[in-house]
């Protein structure tokens, strides 16, 4: 049993390594690289940290079970006694010292705080998200509020629906009330508010400040979207001048839900304007080869160089 702790202990002590190089990397990108070029790749980015923890992991645990299978050399028995192989025969027998465990406790207790703050979140978005069906009418996705607060938004992850308020409805003229319709099913169809989810949980593996950057380009990125499919529908002047007229009514939308009104307005109005064509279908393609050649090479490359992580976590635990 104590070998196996070693073993999982020199594993997460690997994962580490690579989440803060990852994190790193992502600090450097958000400074050098545009926020457009960013916005083009926001899964692969998303995804990052947990492949840079992931391909260590994976790579380690192909060759331990490769080395018994004859398909790596075995070079266990050169190294001595207390050397941390990672290998299923050989098993690591570490000596761990009062830092070592301090340190695992302090990662187990940032880990518990990310989680707790993240759940939190989620509650209260969940609170608010009940409280809007309870006090909605109307049957299946559509539901009015009887409000004079002026907002619409999309909310809930198995069964999304679109609310608007009367203060909303009263002030729109019949034309602008179905594009805001229109951008909202947009949400709807996409099931926006649990990809939102998805990725606000891949965000708990980044950086404070390069969450909320990464957090703040999805949400632009997910209303561009719906702005979009509006706009093929009504045209982008009209799309526009309503997103105008409605961020002028709106007051705060409840939490965790997607409005018309939300991400930044300026960028999205100039985005209509201009007739920029969505590239999301060849965008997401691209993100998606080089998620998987970024892991498979990290993988294979760290197949090829285990000895010296061997030696590298020989030196970090002190054998």
């Amino acid at each position: 049993m104590t070998a196996l702790l070693d073993f999982f202990y020199l594993l997460t002590l690997l994962a580490v390594m690579a989440w803060l190089l990852a994190n790193g990397l992502l600090w450097l990108a958000g400074r050098l690289l545009s926020p457009e070029h960013l916005s083009r790749h926001l899964w692969l980015y998303a995804l990052t940290p947990w492949l840079a923890m992931a391909a260590p992991v994976t790579a380690m645990c192909f060759i331990a079970a490769a080395k018994p299978l004859g398909w790596i050399a075995d070079h266990c028995a050169h190294h001595g006694m207390h050397h941390p192989h990672l290998c299923f025969e050989h098993w690591p027998a570490l000596d761990l010292q009062w830092i070592h465990l301090l340190s695992a406790a302090a990662l187990a207790s940032l880990l518990i705080k990310v989680l707790t703050g993240f759940l939190f979140r989620e509650f209260k978005a969940a609170r608010d998200t009940i409280a809007l069906f309870a006090l909605s009418r109307g049957n299946g996705r559509l539901r009015r509020l009887d409000t004079p607060e002026a907002f619409a938004c999309t909310a809930g992850y198995r069964h999304p629906a679109l609310f608007m308020t009367r203060g909303l409805t009263d002030r729109l003229d019949h034309r602008e009330r179905r594009i805001v319709l229109a951008h909202e099913v947009a949400h709807l169809r996409r099931r926006d508010p649990l990809r939102n989810l998805v990725f606000n949980v891949l965000l708990l593996a980044h950086w404070p400040s390069s969450a909320r950057s990464l957090c703040a380009l999805w949400r632009q990125r997910m209303e561009e979207q719906a702005d979009d499919r509006a706009a093929r529908r009504f045209g982008p002047e009209a799309v526009a001048a309503t997103l105008i007229k409605v961020a002028r009514l709106s007051g705060p939308s409840p939490t965790g839900s997607l409005s018309a009104s939300g991400g930044q307005l300026l960028p999205r109005i100039h985005r209509l304007l201009h007739a920029q064509p969505d590239r999301v279908s060849r965008t997401l393609t691209i993100s998606s080869a080089l998620t998987i050649t970024v892991f498979l090479g990290g993988v294979a490359t760290l197949v090829i160089v285990h000895h010296s992580l061997e030696t590298l976590l020989g030196f970090l635990v002190g054998v």
